[in-house]
């Protein structure tokens, strides 16, 4: 049977202070596990220390070896060091194009980029494991369409995953602020056709991007012709996408997390 308490949920609050975000309550009973997962946040339960002997938990014994945990694995991280990219193609056609920016870490490096009037800006950023983050701007007019395969098109889902911290406002004098709220989206490619050949889509496990976009936006896609960075522009005085994606595999959860925090900080 279980064991619930309800007074000394705040006596573990005000113990667990500064260890993080607790939803401990006078006004409710816990069990041990729900004390466990509150104060670790997580649901699965990893030290040395065993919360089953007995069928007793000493929690003042459990908050000590946490915080002593805690304050090791501190010690043990580095601190991770931001830089921060400033687009340059206002500059470059001297007028009053605003400057887009956006932070990345010391583990990834600006590899490529390329600044020509009247065609655009183009910049790669890249991991050392070859996962690509590419930022560019087509300097063409609102209604330029780009043309992709005539042979192969894909089947494409795309879902809103984090928060952009880009803001639409005012580009030489016209109002983007319709544009809306912007989000970091997933998109896979969950089907492939033949244009020539096949009457339906052929389900594949395919590849996968992540994009800065339009939350109003999201869930319109269906198929696409195009490459990432093409399929997920949006207009803004030219054509804007910002898009991370790595050929051949799947991002690890690390990769997955940087490239999400790199697109989201967009301004």
């Amino acid at each position: 049977m279980k064991k619930r308490f309800s007074v000394c949920a705040v006596l573990v609050a005000s113990l667990i202070a500064g260890m993080g975000n607790t939803s401990l309550s006078a006004n409710e009973s816990y069990s041990w596990a729900d004390i466990k997962r509150i104060i670790l946040n997580q649901e699965e339960y990893n030290s040395d220390f065993d919360f089953n002997k007995d069928n007793k938990v000493n929690v003042f014994d459990f908050i000590r070896i946490k915080r002593n945990e805690l304050a090791k694995s501190e010690s043990q991280t580095p601190a991770v060091h931001y830089n921060e990219y400033s687009t340059e193609y206002g500059s470059l056609k001297q007028n009053s194009y605003p400057t887009f920016r956006f932070d990345y870490p010391d583990n990834w490096k600006i590899t490529d980029k390329t600044l020509t009037k009247g065609h655009g800006e183009f910049v790669t950023l890249e991991n050392e494991n070859g996962v690509t983050i590419k930022y560019s701007h087509y300097d063409f007019g609102k209604d330029f369409r780009f043309v992709g395969s005539r042979v192969s098109m894909n089947r494409i889902e795309d879902k809103s995953i984090a928060p952009s911290q880009f803001v639409p406002s005012v580009v030489n004098g016209k109002d983007y602020s319709g544009l809306g709220e912007f989000m970091v989206i997933n998109s896979k490619i969950t089907g492939t056709l033949n244009m020539m050949y096949d009457s339906d889509f052929t389900d594949i496990d395919g590849a996968e991007c992540y994009a800065v976009f339009p939350k109003s936006e999201v869930g319109k896609k269906t198929y696409s012709c195009l490459n990432f960075s093409e399929e997920y522009t949006f207009y803004y005085g030219g054509h804007i996408s910002f898009v991370g994606y790595v050929d051949d595999r799947e991002m690890t959860q690390q990769e997955k997390d940087e490239v999400i925090a790199i697109l989201g900080s967009l301004r």
